[in-house]
């Protein structure tokens, strides 16, 4: 919803299915869950999005998506939109990753992180 109603990427937004145990339609090129613009067809099998470069969603479209709990989003990154995707496992390159973060744009970034990844808290500032 924040992506939606807050920075208003509504157009922008797409649906991905999330669930690892789901099947993908034999139908269908996707070789893999988790990424690719993707939704259930009739059969409850995965498919991609066809011509998801080109779609503008509506707030309909991002509606219909919030009943259905295997799906996520995911936001198409042109016209100026910049998002890093920095998953690990390991707490030692997260904390590589926030310090040249913080090197090149001088702050972290606003950032989503899972329940189960090793991300860093972020550093305490002085106030001067």
């Amino acid at each position: 919803m924040h992506f939606d109603l807050i920075l208003g990427y509504t157009d922008r937004l797409l649906s991905v299915v999330c669930n690892a145990e789901a099947a993908i339609s034999p139908s269908s090129k996707m070789k893999a869950l988790g990424k690719t613009p993707s939704m259930y067809n009739s059969q409850r099998q995965v498919i991609g999005i066809a011509e998801w470069t080109s779609k503008s969603s509506s707030g309909a479209d991002i509606e219909k998506w919030m009943m259905e709990p295997d799906y996520g989003i995911c936001v198409k990154t042109d016209s100026g939109i910049l998002a890093l995707d920095c998953d690990s496992d390991d707490a030692d390159m997260q904390a590589r990753i926030q310090a040249f973060m913080l090197q090149s744009f001088g702050q972290i970034p606003p950032r989503r992180f899972r329940d189960n990844s090793n991300i860093m808290p972020l550093p305490h500032r002085s106030r001067r």
